[in-house]
Order: structure tokens, then C-alpha cells, then sequence
């Protein structure tokens, strides 16, 4: 990460538009296929020498986990047949899930 400056200030404007990125509505109806990717994402502001960073980071993923659910529902895939496209491909990113959980 060569700006954190410029992380910081994309951090808060993620924070402030989380609610819109996970709900799904007509006008952006894919919003929740980039929720996983985009907690990857942003784990590498987590940094001790960066106390500012570290803190709207922390506050993103705050702002993030408390809007969504967290279960774990791999084993759906194999029992329902009528799952969206989404959450069978959820089942593909299972790995990264885990790794993202004990980080």
C-alpha cells in the first residue's frame, strides 16, 4: 500500500455508503456479489506502524459485519437446488471465507 493517505479517505467513503452496497435493490441489484471480496480486500489496512488506517479499517468491517449476517450455509448447495446464482457461487469462495475469519 504505497497511499494511505488516499486509502483512509476511500476507507470512509466505503464506511458511509455500506448500508447501500449490501442491500439489494433494482437500481444495483449485483451489490452484494462484491461484499466478500471487498472485506478481503481491505484487511491489508490493518497495520500497527498506521494508526489512522488501522482505525477506519477497523471501522469499515465494524460498519460492514453488523449489516450482514454471517452463517455458514456451504452445505445448502448440496441439499437445495433453488438457490440464486449468488449463493451458489458463494460456495466457491468458501476458502477465502475462513481465511478471512481467522486472520
Amino acid at each position: 500500500m504505497t497511499e494511505p493517505h488516499r486509502f483512509v479517505s476511500i476507507m470512509n467513503c466505503l464506511t458511509h455508503i455500506a448500508r447501500q452496497i449490501v442491500q439489494q435493490t433494482p437500481s444495483y441489484s449485483q451489490g452484494q456479489i462484491y461484499v466478500l471480496p471487498l472485506l478481503m480486500s481491505v484487511l491489508p489496512g490493518i497495520d500497527l506502524n498506521d494508526l489512522e488506517k488501522t482505525s477506519v479499517t477497523l471501522e469499515f468491517l465494524d460498519t460492514m459485519l453488523m449489516l450482514i449476517t454471517c452463517v455458514d450455509c456451504s452445505s445448502a448447495v448440496n441439499t437445495r437446488n433453488d438457490l440464486t446464482e449468488v449463493r451458489f457461487n458463494f460456495k466457491f469462495e468458501k476458502k477465502n471465507v475462513y481465511v478471512f475469519l481467522f486472520l
